[in-house]
């Protein structure tokens, strides 16, 4: 478990990253800007961090497995399914600044492959599958609730999250249950 200090500096920096990154790539953000917006020393930065991609990643693991610790039981039915989706809905608008760089621009055009090649969200996604389906449907079944639901997530997102989680996660479940 990290110390309250090194939790801050961290909190610190990813803030100050976020604020950057709706500014400018994250390719033209040098160390000194950064350290300068978080207003901390450049050295104290590279105890944690070698660079800002490090710091990016770091960021993009910690929401990654935010949402796995969430997903990460296998579901049984609709109304469990429903339930973690709030929770998840949940998280990603209570970390909705950097959710909607992740989901909303293209910091890491790998992370909607990422994202659902999580455990928990692979195998929600195969009980929606019929188990007697031939391969192609389950591919083109997969890649139509992967791309759904992420553009859904997405906009919803981009819109401030002005539906309720309960709702999306209604409509979402609805979508992907037993097409």
């Amino acid at each position: 478990m990290e110390n309250q200090r090194v939790f801050l500096t961290k909190k610190l920096l990813e803030n100050a990253l976020i604020k950057l990154l709706k500014k400018k790539s994250l390719y033209n953000i040098s160390i000194r800007e950064l350290c300068d917006e978080a207003s901390i020393n450049r050295s104290t930065f590279y105890k944690h961090f070698s660079s800002q991609f490090e710091l990016f990643n770091y960021m993009e693991d910690s929401l990654l497995k935010g949402i796995d610790s969430i997903f990460g039981q296998t579901n049984d039915d609709e109304e469990i399914l429903e339930e973690k989706l709030i929770k998840i809905l949940k998280y990603l608008k209570e970390n909705k600044e950097f959710s909607k760089l992740l989901l909303t621009n293209n910091f890491d055009p790998t992370f909607p492959k990422k994202l659902f090649s999580l455990k928990g969200i692979n195998n929600a996604i195969k009980l929606t599958i019929h188990e007697n389906e031939n391969e192609l449907v389950i591919k083109l079944v997969t890649s139509f609730i992967i791309s759904g639901s992420f553009a859904i997530i997405r906009t919803w997102l981009d819109e401030d999250c002005i539906v309720k989680e309960d709702i999306l996660a209604k409509l979402l479940s609805s979508i992907t249950i037993k097409y």
